[in-house]
């Protein structure tokens, strides 16, 4: 890799807009470059569902202390363990209709047993911060201030109070996220620790969720990361352990995709990457029957349906015409502006979808259990 942070930004931004970009090592040397903004180091941006690696690394923190375990189980009665809410395979929704955080009634809203598959949520991270307040006795924000930002030297990092905390409450300076990547580069078991359990991520073959972060590979390198998308705000932080650095993308009123200006960046660093090839073909009208059936998202509703020798994926009033891409995933056989084509189908054991990504998550898996 070239030391160097590539020009891959945009000439001119709307007011207000910009971006900070760091390099870090685990020796502690720092390259940052600033688009956009004056003095971008010290601007406080939301980090959104960064939070969830400060989460994950509170809760590593009370694991070595031998206060906790991962196999803690949220209710004494209930499956739902630390572990599962860590790596978003609880069987909860992303989030709940009603405002209420209650631990007990929302790990009744389980839309299915837990382990059974990935799912994002941040209800999940949610319960798991009211949990660490109830088993600790001390406020989220001050647990984790004394346990992960005093240690890491992060000075101006703090989460809000409110119940999300956990799961998307996190405001930092760009030097408070090289704190947190030189730290973690420096300390190699407690990254290693948040890698102990990964679950594969359907739709993004490569991806796998750890604990509060994700793995990945780009070609021959695995990275180690966490996205964060709120309000006008979005970032990255990413490791790259195996060569001693990392780096972070803070952004705000960022007029282009953020994964695109990753991507570019990423490019630069590690070679672009190899183009892939799908081949779709018809769907045997005798294999229809399996994707037939109703998907709840959200507010929005989608049906599969089969009508002659096409299945289609309907959304209000529209039909898109379905193909099939790979023995798990079909594909839309026109094309989707700005949106990717194909479709991965969870199977149950006996070969039936009953969950679509990326148009669903948790939310579209209700039909489960029927």
């Amino acid at each position: 890799m070239t030391w160097l942070i590539p020009d891959v930004f945009p000439a001119s931004l709307p007011p207000g807009a910009g971006a900070w970009v760091g390099l870090v090592t685990a020796d502690g040397r720092l390259q940052s470059r600033t688009i956009g903004l004056p003095d971008a180091s010290q601007v406080r941006f939301q980090l959104g569902s960064i939070a969830k690696l400060v989460t994950a690394l509170t809760v590593d923190v009370l694991r070595c202390q031998g206060q906790l375990t991962l196999a803690d189980r949220i209710l004494p009665s209930g499956p739902v363990t630390l572990r599962h809410l860590l790596t978003h395979t609880a069987g909860l929704p992303d989030t709940l209709q009603s405002g209420s955080l209650d631990v007990a009634p929302s790990v009744d809203a389980c839309l299915f047993p837990p382990d059974r598959v990935f799912s994002y949520t941040n209800l999940g991270f949610a319960l798991l911060g009211a949990w660490l307040e109830q088993q600790t006795g001390e406020p989220l924000a001050d647990l984790v201030w004394r346990l992960v930002f005093a240690p890491y030297g992060m000075s101006q990092a703090r989460f809000d109070r409110s119940p999300w905390a956990a799961a998307g409450g996190l405001t930092a300076t760009g030097q408070d996220v090289a704190q947190l990547l030189g730290g973690l580069l420096r300390s190699p078991a407690q990254l290693a620790a948040l890698l102990a359990t990964t679950v594969n991520v359907p739709s993004r073959p490569g991806l796998a969720a750890g604990l509060g972060c994700f793995r990945r590979q780009r070609g021959e390198v695995r990275l180690v990361e966490h996205e964060g998308f709120i309000d006008d705000s979005a970032g990255v932080v990413c490791l790259v352990p195996e060569q001693g650095w990392g780096y972070a993308v803070l952004t705000k009123s960022w007029p282009h995709r953020l994964r695109h200006t990753l991507d570019r960046l990423e490019a630069a660093w590690f070679g672009q990457r190899p183009a892939t090839e799908t081949r779709l073909t018809r769907l045997p009208r005798e294999d229809h029957e399996r994707y037939v059936g109703e998907y709840v998202n959200g507010p929005r509703r989608l049906r599969i349906a089969s009508r002659g020798d096409t299945l289609y994926l309907e959304r209000q009033g529209t039909a898109l015409p379905l193909v099939r891409a790979a023995p798990d995933r079909l594909a839309v056989a026109v094309p989707l502006p700005n949106k990717p084509s194909d479709v991965t189908v969870l199977l149950d054991d006996d070969g039936r979808a009953f969950g679509l990504y990326p148009f669903g998550s948790l939310r579209a898996l209700g039909r489960l259990l029927g």
